[in-house]
Parts: structure tokens; C-alpha cells; sequence
């Protein structure tokens, strides 16, 4: 009996601490977050921020957004609720969570037609991040082919995002390059670009459509032109694609 009440102060103790932690959503995050092998970012679990996103305030919206996109692949179950964001009232919060879902490699596939959406956005960064997290998805973006082949058009997404020395252009012919031979009907508005005068854009171009492979062949006559660019790298890129095409095409 009297070891049981000596025991009993220790049991209840215990009995409290388990109340306590499991009470707090802090620390019920934090033990979950360690039982799931989740990923922390600022000493908080994944779940934490991803609870966050729905928050009222945009600054923590917008926080939890780009500390999910900090755990890269690993934060991939906040993929859909991100891919919501980006119809966020509040620019920083749509930038951040796009920022976030180019930063989810392959992950970011469940949300390819709200990252297509995005790239109508307003802001150019949102724009880039889209094109960006589309170029790491590859070949499932092909369904979003229309959307990017539009954008690709657009004349707004032709000149260099403030601070970068990238075009949205640029990175859309990344994306469409990444699709590979499904993007084949994008071919003869890749080809256009190489006449862009923007030789980054032009360099763009010729790596997509080599990237297309035997598929882009109708773009030879273009990328045969490119060859004589007055940029070395466009020339080189140039001359890579239509290597690319070719042993491509004979290894059939």
C-alpha cells in the first residue's frame, strides 16, 4: 500500500503531462509532427503550417506558405490546400504559395490546372513561380497545354521579371520543353521564338525543342536558321537540338 502511494503523486503527473500535451495544439503538433516523421520547419511540424494557410491573417498565411515550400518534396501534403492559394485575395500569399509549389518537384502535379491559372495572374513573380513548379511536373503538365501555349503569347510575359534575368516566356518554353513529344503541337510556336529578340528567350526556344525530340522535326528548317544567330550559346543550343532531333529520330 504504501509504495502504490508513493507512486500515485508520479502516475498523476504523468496522467497530467499526457493532458497537457495532447490539449495544447502546440505541443499536440509537435509530438504528432514526431510520431509521423514529419517535416519541421521553425521548430514547428508540417501540419502546423499547413493549418496555418487557412489563417484570417494574410502574414501568417503567406509565412506558413513559404515555410512549407522551405521543406521542398517532403511538404507534399500541402500541395491542394497551396494550390487554392493561389486564388489568394492578397498578392504576397499567392506569391509565396507559388513559390512553395515550384519548390515541390513532381509533387506539384496534383494542382497543375490552378498553377495554369496562375499564369494569368497580375503579379509576374506569381507568373514565374507558376511556369517554374509546371517545368519540374513535366509530362503531366500536358494537359495544361492549351493554357501555357496561350501564355506563351502573351506579350506581357515576354520582357525579364524585375530582379531576375528571366522572362515568364522563358520558363513557359522550359515547361513546354519538359512535357517532351506530347507537347508536339506546340512546336511551330516554339519554333516563332527563335526569332525573338530576346536571345535568352531564342536560347529558350532551341533547348525546348530538342527537348521534344524527333517530334519537333518540322522545326528543323527554324532551328537550321538558329544556327547562324548572332548569339554563341542560341547557335550551340541550336546545333544540340538538331542533334537531338536527328539521333533521335534514327534510333526508331
Amino acid at each position: 500500500m504504501r509504495k502504490w502511494s508513493l507512486m500515485r503523486p508520479v502516475l498523476a503527473l504523468l496522467l497530467l503531462g499526457g493532458v497537457v500535451v495532447f490539449v495544447l495544439p502546440v505541443s499536440r503538433d509537435w509530438c504528432l509532427g514526431c510520431i509521423n516523421d514529419e517535416p519541421f520547419e521553425e521548430g514547428r511540424p508540417a501540419r502546423f503550417w499547413i493549418r496555418a494557410l487557412q489563417d484570417k491573417d494574410a502574414s501568417v498565411r503567406s509565412q506558413a506558405a513559404y515555410n512549407l515550400g522551405a521543406m521542398g518534396p517532403e511538404g507534399r501534403t500541402a500541395v491542394p490546400t497551396l494550390g487554392k492559394l493561389l486564388q489568394d485575395e492578397k498578392g504576397i500569399v499567392r506569391l509565396n504559395a507559388a513559390l512553395a509549389l515550384s519548390k515541390m518537384g513532381r509533387e506539384a502535379r496534383l494542382v497543375i490546372q490552378e498553377l495554369a491559372a496562375g499564369l494569368h495572374d497580375e503579379v509576374p513573380l506569381v507568373r514565374i513561380d507558376c511556369a517554374m513548379a509546371l517545368s519540374h511536373v513535366g509530362p503531366e503538365a500536358e494537359p495544361v497545354l492549351p493554357i501555357l501555349l496561350a501564355s506563351l503569347e502573351d506579350e506581357t510575359n515576354r520582357k525579364p521579371v524585375y530582379g531576375l534575368d528571366l522572362s515568364v516566356r522563358q520558363m513557359i518554353l522550359t515547361a513546354l520543353g519538359r512535357i517532351g513529344p506530347e507537347a508536339r503541337s506546340a512546336v511551330p510556336a516554339i519554333a516563332t521564338m527563335l526569332q525573338d529578340p530576346d536571345e535568352g528567350i531564342r536560347f529558350a526556344a532551341a533547348r525546348a525543342l530538342g527537348n521534344i525530340g524527333p517530334d519537333a522535326r518540322t522545326a528543323i528548317p527554324a532551328l537550321t536558321g538558329a544556327q547562324k544567330d548572332k548569339n554563341h550559346s542560341v547557335r550551340t543550343m541550336a546545333t544540340n537540338a538538331l542533334a537531338a532531333i536527328d539521333s533521335k529520330t534514327t534510333k526508331r
